[in-house]
């Protein structure tokens, strides 16, 4: 959707993937009909009412989790040319053939299929239930997200229709990626400019050249890369000549080009229903929990406790908000209060605060159970196969000393502004631990030196035994061998005396005697 050729592939080397706190405290404005056409898409398997349940997850996530200022645009009258090419894209796709298209009246618009219609308008009060703000574009949403950007009144815009860089987005979220360091992949348009050396006329110039949302045709023969080369600026311009008189002749040959409805269309700057003077009316409101159970209730099948547990992240970072910058009661929900801090927590390398919330006593109007029933452990499993902002975070229930408390991962800054006593008091305490640590650390690695120190004399006495061991080795065969030499040597000296005593001259009887004696 957007400018045809494959757009985003030509912008996608100017995109920035910003990191899990880009939007904190920041104003975004959100493309509706673009999160109820993904339903389709990012849930795989079958979800009562996707689009209910996509758009429930993601406004809490993109508000607690990301700590972002959702404002929800949502279309209004579409225009006779978006609503002829929208025919004519149908008629494409299904292989009719384009010759019996019919033509709207002048000035009368097709109105949009009755199905995504119902849709929307039960997306609108499920957000405005949750307190969001919630804006109606003249025609294209896209075209109000990127005027409220333009303008100041957002700080970028969630939608995936590369033509809102036309309508004067200055940042725009095209896709995210939670499970990621770096979860934003966002275009400025400052990039763009700076890298296609395009500002915003060239490009609705390329738009009109390659196709878009209300002129599926474009000039015939002319691509993106065409039009892409048609209108940089060239240092060998004049060895391009020749091409350039080629395409300004395709261009001629078209007719009704360039189409000045378009163009008014995407420079207009009033899309909304407000004066210039006077500007949106933007503001956040409390979630109405009341009606909020109800409503889900009925098209969700969901449990009240269930339903609150969700909603628990978005009335927490809420709840902090007010504590920081009023004086606000000290529960909220009615019936929760701020415990303690329980740890530090690192998501893809982004550090918060683990909030233990505590049930008031005498404040008990449900119970909160650690096993939901089997309709909302389907809802659970479901959100395993969804890759958008859709990861369900219901808070973790933790029992210390017998007591029950509620687990929120809470922004650092947030829960400092709220609570710096307590903040100052759990980083004292994680210092003292530390400190701990290092203490134990270093008396266990100056036992290990006593160790390693002492360990030499061993050495040396074992190195002792074992020059000792073949010095007596030694010692003991050498006598072993003097022992074996000795009977030999006194059994030679008796028979050199028995040959002495033999060979004598001596009388028989003489020699008999020294013989025995």
């Amino acid at each position: 959707m957007g400018i045809g050729g494959n757009f985003w592939d030509l912008l996608k080397p100017y995109a920035r993937n910003e990191g899990f706190d880009f939007l904190r405290n920041k104003r975004v404005a959100v493309d509706l009909s673009f999160w109820i056409v993904q339903h389709t898409n990012a849930i795989k398997t079958h979800v009562r009412k996707p689009h209910l349940r996509l758009t429930f997850f993601r406004t809490i996530n993109l508000f607690s989790k990301f700590g972002a200022f959702p404002v929800f645009v949502v279309d209004g009258t579409p225009s006779p040319l978006k609503s002829q090419a929208r025919i004519a894209r149908f008629f494409r796709s299904s292989g009719i053939e384009l010759n019996s298209l019919p033509v709207p009246e002048q000035g009368v618009s097709a109105e949009r299929n009755r199905s995504f219609s119902s849709c929307v308008k039960e997306c609108v009060e499920l957000v405005e239930l949750l307190g969001m703000p919630v804006l109606k574009a003249k025609g294209e949403a896209e075209a109000l997200c990127a005027q409220l950007n333009s303008e100041g009144h957002v700080d970028a815009c969630i939608t995936a229709d590369s033509d809102a860089f036309l309508f004067g987005a200055k940042c725009i979220i095209k896709s995210f990626r939670p499970n990621s360091k770096e979860p934003f992949e966002c275009y400025n348009i400052s990039d763009i400019e700076a890298g296609l050396g395009l500002k915003r006329k060239q490009l609705i110039a390329i738009s009109l050249l390659v196709g878009n949302d209300h002129d599926m045709n474009g000039v015939r023969g002319v691509g993106l890369e065409t039009a892409l080369h048609f209108y940089r600026k060239h240092k060998e311009q004049k060895r391009l000549e020749n091409w350039h008189t080629k395409v300004c002749h395709k261009i001629a040959e078209e007719p009704n080009f360039p189409n000045d409805e378009i163009i008014d269309m995407y420079l207009c700057s009033d899309n909304g229903h407000f004066s210039a003077n006077d500007g949106p009316h933007i503001t956040w409101e409390r979630p109405n929990i009341g009606m909020l159970i109800d409503f889900l209730n009925f098209h969700q099948r969901w449990e009240p406790s269930y339903i609150q547990r969700l909603m628990f992240p978005m009335m927490s970072t809420m709840f902090l908000r007010d504590k920081a910058s009023t004086t606000v009661e000290s529960l909220f929900f009615g019936q929760y209060e701020f415990d303690s801090l329980h740890r530090v927590k690192s998501i893809y390398g982004f550090q918060l605060y683990v909030v233990k919330w505590k049930r008031a006593a005498g404040n008990f109007t449900y119970a909160i159970r650690s096993n939901e029933s089997g309709t909302q452990q389907d809802v659970v499993e479901h959100d395993k196969l969804v890759d958008l902002l859709d990861d369900c975070d219901v808070p973790m229930i933790h029992v210390d000393d017998g007591c029950s408390f509620l687990l929120t991962d809470e922004n650092m800054d947030l829960v400092g502004a709220a609570f710096p006593e307590e903040v100052k008091r759990f980083r004292q305490e994680q210092e003292q631990k530390d400190l701990k640590r290092k203490r134990n650390s270093t008396s266990r690695s100056q036992e290990y030196e006593n160790e390693n120190s002492a360990s030499p004399n061993s050495k040396s006495i074992q190195l002792n035994i074992t020059k000792f061991y073949p010095s007596t080795k030694i010692k003991h065969e050498s006598k072993q061998e003097e022992s074996s030499k000795k009977p030999d040597t006194e059994e030679g000296e008796a028979s050199a005396n028995k040959r002495n005593v033999s060979s004598s001259n001596l009388p028989k009887s003489v020699r008999r005697r020294l013989l025995f004696d």
